[in-house]
């Protein structure tokens, strides 16, 4: 859940692409005009990079780090999204929590391609009273995007077809997803002054289009929507927008959700882009084994 949490939000940011390329006028613009711009600009985006962190507050139900609370995620990456049937991603990240044990760190790398997801753990640092032990040789595992192991381990969620996107970006491209509840002051992101707003979600579409994404993706989770909206709506982001091109720089979003236990987790992230239509080249991980939880564990 911890991955699904964080590509929901990427995903949120991919297929609000869509949209003609228009200019501002000259002045100074409003903040929806601001807002507007950014969206036609990502309908542009086929690459960016990304940095970031994650915390969750509350014990994790991911089943390779089942037992920690309090998780900190840092990481960074970039990805290619030009094409749904070839997007990838790369990510480095590190994660740390603290479990009945004592304090966890691991550092893993993911790759993940249409077919496959590939990980492996870089480096580690585990309570010695831990009745197994994880290995640390560099080795890549492949997972099949599919998988119950994948959903289980990774977090995975399902991939939509390019007829399936472009029709989402046509219901996004003519709507307002988020709407400016107060403009901050002016802030410095990666060395570039950016408009700073507040921003709240349009209910109303959120859910048209929350709708409309899983008939298409023919999922059984269609009646979970309105309590969905309803969780969506109470979340806080802030957005900040480079004041030269108009690029989103920055997203900051604060909320919670509801585990496969039923828990609340409470969770913040943080997240800068940059590096936008720059060339990205993941390439996939050569002499890798199947993934074998056992094998993993060392046990």
């Amino acid at each position: 859940m911890v991955r699904k949490a964080f590509i929901f939000i990427l995903t949120i940011l991919v297929i609000t692409l869509g949209g003609c390329n228009w200019r501002l006028d000259v002045g100074s613009p409003n903040a929806d005009n601001v807002l507007a711009r950014m969206t036609h600009n990502l309908s542009e985006t086929e690459t960016f990079a990304f940095a970031g962190d994650f915390s969750l507050n509350g014990p994790t139900s991911v089943s390779l780090f089942s037992g920690l609370s309090n998780l900190e995620i840092d990481f960074f990456g970039e990805s290619n999204v030009s094409s749904v049937r070839n997007m990838q991603y790369g990510i480095e990240l590190t994660l740390s929590g603290t479990g009945d044990e004592g304090a966890t760190e691991v550092g893993m790398e993911l790759r993940n391609f249409p077919d496959s997801d590939f990980f492996r753990i870089k480096h580690l640092s585990l309570p010695l009273s831990l009745p197994f032990t994880l290995s640390t040789d560099q080795r890549w595992y492949k997972v099949g995007s599919n998988t119950p192991e994948s959903s289980d381990i990774l977090g995975g969620v399902n991939k939509l077809t390019n007829a399936e996107l472009k029709e989402l970006r046509g219901l996004i491209s003519e709507s307002k997803i988020f709407e400016v509840t107060e403009q901050l002051g002016d802030a410095t992101v990666n060395g570039s002054r950016t408009f700073h707003y507040k921003v709240g979600i349009d209910s109303l579409m959120v859910e048209e289009i929350l709708y409309k994404w899983l008939t298409i993706t023919d999922s059984d989770k269609v009646y979970e929507v309105p309590d969905w909206v309803e969780m969506l709506k109470t979340y806080d982001y802030e957005i900040f927008i480079n004041k030269h091109s108009f690029d989103l720089a920055q997203i900051k979003v604060s909320g919670w959700y509801l585990d496969a236990r039923n828990q609340r987790l409470e969770f913040t992230t943080n997240i800068i882009f940059d590096r936008f239509n720059n060339r990205v080249d993941i390439p996939r991980p050569s002499d890798v084994e199947d993934f074998n939880l056992r094998s993993l564990l060392g046990v």
